[in-house]
């Protein structure tokens, strides 16, 4: 199924939605990209998805941080304020039992531990190794120019 609307730690949460499809507990693939709250979607998801497809927020890839869940947030274009650090995904990745195994200017994707040993494993977050793996010469520096530290939490708890 695809849902396309919003999704909140409340009465809207990942689990509400995906009952309300009748979502079997494990199941294929979950793709999150909200632009905001993927880091606490996924921490709230109680769903054992094989593969999930997350979006992080590429400048800010070798912090462990993420933006606090307040739901009087709203994008603004030309900030990176949003999502959470690739390096916050694969620690809350590794508590959930997932580990990541391929990374996209935009996305990252794990596979249930039990898979993992078909897949080449990515162990730690390295901004040199996504500059040159993807090729981007700025990567991870991105608009830190436009970043409020103060907009962040760091270390968010994965339990």
């Amino acid at each position: 199924h695809h849902y396309n609307g919003f999704a909140n730690r409340e009465n809207n949460n990942i689990n509400t939605i995906l009952s309300r499809y009748d979502c079997p507990e494990e199941f294929g693939v979950f793709n999150l990209d909200i632009d905001s709250f993927d880091f606490w979607i996924w921490k709230d998801l109680n769903y054992k998805p094989k593969i999930v497809c997350v979006e992080h927020n590429g400048n800010i890839i070798d912090d462990d941080k993420v933006l606090p869940y307040d739901t009087s947030w709203t994008y603004s274009h030309g900030t990176d304020n949003y999502g959470a650090s690739a390096k916050s995904l694969l620690r809350l990745g590794k508590h959930k039992g997932y580990s990541l195994v391929a990374a996209s200017e935009h996305n990252l994707i794990f596979v249930k531990d039990t898979l993992a040993e078909k897949f080449e494993v990515i162990k730690k977050i390295d901004v040199n190794w996504f500059r040159e793996t993807l090729g981007v010469a700025n990567y991870g520096c991105g608009h830190r120019a436009n970043m409020s530290p103060e907009h962040f939490q760091y270390d968010p708890p994965v339990d």
